[in-house]
């Protein structure tokens, strides 16, 4: 070998040393919203998702490397043509599903629609995209669906519903909002 190639060799060497060294320790840095990702897994709540659902990555997307304090459950088979056997119990019927394990309270700018099971007859067509065949559905201003066994207690604007209530996508604020844990500040 000449000395060129030598020095290439040890310079292409150095290179992947860095580029793993950074990609390491960028692993390594907290992410912005790991105490509020941590806060809502501490709620009990649970990410049902499948890898090649658009929605699910665009949830994890908003929570960024903090995404991995999430209790996610991953639904899809990996040939992506089936349903694992816990979501199949779980009765998840799309993704992304948030299983809120002690409820779910919301405070709402305006009146819910409320939706009946899946086959109710003169169902609206927001209604018909969101109806569960096991659940009573509500679609909530800015388009946040909940899902529930039970209705919901109502003081004022405040809808409290039961333990293992079900939520579709929602926004980093929906979740400060609908618990007690705090986005960070933005800077």
């Amino acid at each position: 070998m000449n000395k060129l190639t030598i020095v290439s060799i040890c310079i292409f060497v150095a290179i992947v040393v860095v580029l793993v060294f950074v990609g390491v320790r960028a692993n390594k840095k907290p992410g912005k919203h790991d105490s509020f990702a941590q806060c809502i897994s501490d709620t009990g709540a649970k990410f049902y998702g499948a890898f090649w659902c658009p929605h699910c990555a665009d949830q994890k997307k908003e929570f960024g490397t903090s995404a991995k304090y999430l209790v996610y459950v991953e639904c899809s088979t990996p040939d992506g043509k089936g349903q694992t056997q816990v979501c199949v119990d779980e009765k998840i019927e799309g993704y992304p599903t948030w299983i809120h394990e002690y409820g779910f309270s919301y405070t709402s700018e305006g009146e819910p629609e409320q939706c009946g099971l899946r086959g109710t007859p003169d169902l609206s067509p927001d209604c018909q995209k969101v109806a569960s065949e096991f659940l009573k559905s509500w679609i909530f201003p800015g388009r946040l669906v909940v899902q529930s066994e039970t209705d919901p207690t109502i003081v004022g604007s405040v809808y409290d519903f039961a333990p293992n209530t079900r939520t579709g996508q929602m926004s980093l604020e929906q979740f400060e909002q609908s618990t007690e844990c705090e986005l960070p500040p933005e800077v």
